[in-house]
């Protein structure tokens, strides 16, 4: 996945925690990305599974850091959804 791609999921998770819904797991960030069926890392393993460590985890954590902050722009455009184009054969940016 592509840098754009992944600041572009980090911040349909924070636009959905800004927006505070409860049928996507509220308004923090852990609920949004946690919440059933929501971000597919999650539907397969649990949270407490994973050891938060080496360079993909840090690099991962500077990106977060920099959309939560507002340092990176939200490419989305405020989107509330998403999808894999290479997957689904869609381009959220034009819909």
């Amino acid at each position: 996945m592509c840098q754009t791609a992944q600041v572009a999921v980090a911040y349909v998770i924070k636009n959905r925690a800004n927006a505070n819904r409860g049928y996507w797991g509220g308004g923090s960030i852990a609920g949004i990305s946690l919440h059933p069926q929501q971000f597919e890392p999650w539907n397969t393993r649990r949270p407490e599974s994973t050891h938060p460590q080496g360079e993909g985890w840090d690099y991962m954590d500077g990106l977060v850091r920099n959309v939560l902050d507002g340092r990176t722009g939200d490419p989305t455009g405020g989107a509330l959804y998403f999808n894999n184009p290479d997957k689904e054969g869609l381009d959220y940016k034009s819909k």
